[in-house]
């Protein structure tokens, strides 16, 4: 093989795998955060924050993905009444800042 052809396949491998990593990416972020939901209640002491994903050409449904002080994350089941009140407080707690 060549030089000039070794460079052109070279250039083109090259191509294909940046336009290949590039498609994951966006496929990545074209589908729901939360392939599990947590039901069970936690304590609002240990919340650090709680952030609201609405429902969109990515995922069908709203997900909440709640992040504890010791950094663990948790999706919740957003039909949970529990968690229907933990989203209403820290909606007002932003609110009234």
């Amino acid at each position: 093989m060549s030089c000039l052809a070794f460079r052109t396949t070279s250039l083109l491998v090259l191509f294909l795998l940046l336009a290949g990593s590039a498609l994951e990416t966006q496929a990545r972020e074209l589908r729901c955060h939360c392939v599990k939901v947590f039901s069970h209640g936690i304590s609002t002491g240990s919340i650090a924050s709680v952030d609201f994903i609405p429902e969109g050409p990515h995922c069908i449904r709203p997900e909440v993905i709640l992040t504890r002080k010791d950094g663990k994350q948790f999706c919740l089941n957003t039909t949970m009444p529990w968690v229907q009140r933990v989203i209403q407080r820290f909606t007002k707690r932003i609110s009234n800042l």
